[in-house]
Order: structure tokens, then sequence, then C-alpha cells
């Protein structure tokens, strides 16, 4: 379905989070092989952003790029802890009597600690989401009655699409906790605001944890139980708990923006596209690594599209996990795949008129050599249907090298030019309906 007058169809905006890498050393851009994003920035415009808004490396983290990238504001500007923005997609909160609601929030990250001469320093996360996921489940039902916190699980949505009854647990449906989410009414310690907890880094000390000691000694005891019955699956060291992201719950629209629709499952994504205004569309196989079903997040794209949306934004995750496990070979493959499971079909949306502009960028840099997150501006590509169909044609590949010379887009600026038509469709209903 199509708008009447300026761009036939909406616009998309793809998030291939961790994509870019610094220039210099050759980059998974310059090095994959890519016909269809060749094609599609040689009839485009590219560009430079910054979504990380200057930070130094050590801040550059997804949620300020994907923040800044839905129109959240200046990526320096306050954003909401981690721990606030899951509990957005959290099961719904617990009305326990006499206890008041919650009001503050923290990631709950099992982790061990080691013992002997290094007692109590953090060891390691347990890295095993699966384990994971079975210890949460076993736990939850063996919360204490009496009790100054709650447990709130965020659920795999891989195996139940949304707006399936999951019971209790979840696990009617198969779904699978990918994150806790610990609630508490007041302080966690002392008075006034609760502290924000400091994120899990090997060797901190466990006092440095947040989490009071009624939830420590209880969390301690049932996965000490748990290994026993099922096997020391956690890793060596003593199990513990890691507190942190702390914060409150995000105000959230009433209703999602009109045309507005976000195709991701990485939790915090999902939860940033909540708090700008965008319906989170359901994915059952999708995930966030290199062997995600492109195809099932196309599909969703495309519904949106022909539907009417005319903003729509896909995230794709597998580039960062890539380059968190140091292998720039699987960056490189997954971009191709990508190029020909996604980026060519979309070319094809493009001359046909259901899809009326496309935007491709980063988050931010990520390196695969050395897997940790770069600082500096990420480049970008605008491309639309009537571009793609004009005889001159630059031939520019989309890389940091080429990306060099062009110039820095304010993100206001970029989501002007790129959702332009949103706006002049929306003035058009308002005309109508008045």
């Amino acid at each position: 379905m199509r708008s009447s007058g300026g761009r036939p169809g909406g616009s998309l905006l793809i998030v291939a989070d961790g994509l870019a890498e610094s220039p210099g050393e050759p980059t998974t851009l310059q090095c994959a092989r890519t016909p269809a994003l060749d094609r599609l920035s040689g009839g485009g415009e590219l560009v430079r952003l910054d979504p990380q808004d200057g930070a130094p490396r050590e801040a550059v983290t997804s949620e300020r790029g994907v923040a800044a990238l839905l129109g959240l504001g200046r990526a320096g500007d306050a954003l909401p802890s981690r721990g606030g923005l899951l509990s957005l997609l959290a099961d719904s909160l617990p009305l326990r009597a006499p206890a008041p609601r919650p009001s503050w929030f923290y990631v709950a990250t099992p982790v061990r600690y080691s013992s002997g001469e290094r007692d109590g320093l953090l060891q390691s996360y347990v890295n095993d989401p699966t384990w994971e996921s079975d210890l949460w489940e076993a736990l939850l039902p063996r919360l204490p009655a009496e009790r100054k916190f709650d447990l709130l699980p965020v659920f795999d949505r891989s195996f139940s699409p949304m707006g399936t009854s999951r019971g209790s647990s979840g696990r009617e449906q198969g779904g699978r906790i990918l994150r806790m989410v610990a609630a508490f009414s007041g302080p966690v310690a002392g008075e006034g605001i609760p502290p924000s907890g400091l994120p899990p880094r090997t060797g901190r000390l466990r006092r440095e944890a947040v989490a009071p000691p009624d939830l420590l000694d209880w969390f301690a005891r049932e996965v000490t139980r748990f290994d026993l019955a099922r096997g020391r699956r956690g890793g060596p060291g003593e199990p513990g708990l890691w507190l942190w992201g702390g914060g409150p719950r995000p105000e959230l629209p009433r209703l999602p923006h009109p045309g507005r629709s976000l195709v991701a499952q990485a939790p915090l994504v999902r939860a940033l596209g909540r708090m700008a205004g965008y319906s989170d569309l359901p994915l059952c196989r999708a995930t966030g690594e290199t062997d995600t079903d492109l195809g099932e997040k196309l599909a969703q794209v495309v519904a949106a599209l022909l539907s009417g949306a005319r903003r729509v934004v896909l995230h794709v995750e597998g580039f960062d996990m890539a380059s968190h496990r140091r292998d720039p070979e699987g960056k490189r493959r997954f971009l191709e795949r990508f190029d020909r499971e996604v980026l060519e079909p979309l070319s094809r949306m493009l001359h046909s008129g259901d899809l009326g502009a496309l935007g491709l960028t980063s988050d931010h840099r990520s390196s695969p050599l050395t897997g940790n997150h770069d600082a500096g501006p990420v480049p970008a590509l605008l491309v639309t249907g009537d571009a793609l169909k004009r005889p001159e044609r630059s031939g520019a590949r989309m890389t940091e090298a080429a990306a060099e010379s062009a110039p820095i887009f304010p993100m206001e600026q970029w989501n002007d030019r790129l959702f332009s038509e949103e706006a002049a469709f929306a003035g058009r209903q308002d005309k109508k309906f008045a």
C-alpha cells in the first residue's frame, strides 16, 4: 500500500550493529564481496554519522548509538539504565501485598567468585545461556515469600511470538530466559537514591556488588542446590550474583506511533524502540547471532512496508558478535550473506517503489581484531528508488576509507533526510481527517 504523492513507499533504516571499523587496516566492508551493496552505494549518497556523539572508546555502547538513530536525542544526553530498559520487557510487575511496587531495577548476572588466596574476587561470567536459563527457571518458584526483592525474567522471543500466553514461567511455550531483572521497592543499600552498580569485570571484589545480603545468600544457596542436582555446568568457583545497570523504569508513550515498526531481537534495542514509539514486530526464529534467520527478519520488514508503515527500522547484531569473538572471517561471511539475503531483495523493492528510501549505517565501530568497540564516525548510505534508477552512477563502494572524505551529518539532519516522507505523509493524513 503506497501513499499518494511523495515517495511511493516507506523508509527503512538498517542498523548494522558494529559493522563499521576504524580506517587503516583492511576492513570487513573493504574485503567482503557485496554486489548488492555496491549497486546501492553507486546510486546513493555516502555520508558519515557519529551516533556516539564523540564518546571516548570506553563509553561506546550500542544503546547510545541505537538511541540516537531512533531519534531519542543526542547520544550524550542521559540514557535510561540497562536495568530500567530491560524492565520494559520483563514479565508483568509483581503485586506482592503489602510490599510497594518496585521502583529500581538491575540487570542480574550470575557469576563465579574465586576462593582460597583470591577469595571474593570476581572470576568469570557463567557464559552458558542454556545453563543460566535453566537455573532461573529452577530458582523462580523457590523465591522466599518474605523478601525485599523480586526477579523479573526477560524471555527470548525465538520460541514465543508476541501475544502468546506463557503462564507463570514461560516454559509452557519453550521460552528461554535471556536476562533477569532484579527489582526493589527502595534503596538497595543506605538511604536516598540506590547505587547504579558497576558492570561486572574480572577481578572486582564481591563487596563491590550492590546486591543486599539476603539476595546474595539465597542465590548462592539455591545455585549450590542446582549445581548438585544438574552438575556444575556453571563452571568452577563459588556461585554468586552481580547486580548492575541500576535505575528506574523509563516512561513509555501511551501508544506506539502510527506507521513506525521495529524488527529486532536484542532486548536493549527492543526496549529503546518502545521508548521511541515503535511497534515491536514479533520474531520466532531470528536471533542476534551470525546464524540468525535473516529471511524471517526481511519478511517482517517487507510486511510492514507493504502494509503502509512509513518508518521501519531493522537491527542486525551479528556483525558485532563476530567482532567480539575476534572473528574477522566470520564477520566477512556474515556480511556477504546479509548482502545476498537482505540487500538484494531490498534493492528490487527500491526499483519497484515498494520501498521509498533505504538508509544503512552502524551504531558504532567494532573491531574483529581486538574484539572491542571503537570510537569515531561511521559510514552511512542513503539511497532512494529514484536515484537508483538514474543512469549516472558514481560506482563508489561503501567503505570506511571512501567515507573519510564524506561530510559528517548531524543525527537530526540524517533522520530528516531519511524519514522526510513520514512527516509529509502524517501531514496529509492530518489534513484529510481535520
